[in-house]
């Protein structure tokens, strides 16, 4: 793991992009058009990358620990970010504004799923054997 996200050319087996992250990457997300990327990781953030231009647009703080998980609504309008500090962010995807902490899970929290409107959303805790 050297700290970058890497863009393959399968055909080729050649890499055509890359992008600098601080910490290890554990989630990454396109937005639906496709022109921009989210990355959470191990430096507790979620970063939003230009991806045509390889450049990094936002850095978005508010989780206590590692981000295991990152997706985009279905409008691309809204980020959300999955925690091992057990809470679900949702982000202003435009402005990098935390729009709502979603606490009380009793578990890391690695997987969420948008639901048929782009304003539902649940999460799936992930048990672990770790008691931190």
């Amino acid at each position: 793991m050297d700290g970058t996200i890497k863009f393959w050319d399968v055909a080729k087996g050649t890499v055509v992009g890359t992008l600098a992250e601080k910490g290890w990457v554990e989630s990454i997300s396109w937005s639906p058009d496709e022109s921009k990327m989210t990355s959470g990781s191990t430096d507790y953030s979620v970063k939003i990358w230009d991806l045509e231009t390889s450049s990094l647009i936002q850095i978005m703080s508010g989780h206590a620990d590692t981000v295991w998980s990152v997706a985009w609504s279905p409008d691309g309008s809204t980020i959300a970010s999955g925690s091992e500090d057990w809470k679900v962010n949702l982000w202003n995807a435009e402005t990098g504004a935390l729009l709502q902490a979603l606490p009380g899970h009793m578990l890391w929290v690695r997987v969420r799923l948008w639901g048929k409107s782009e304003k539902e959303e649940s999460s799936v805790p992930v048990p672990t054997n770790d008691q931190d």
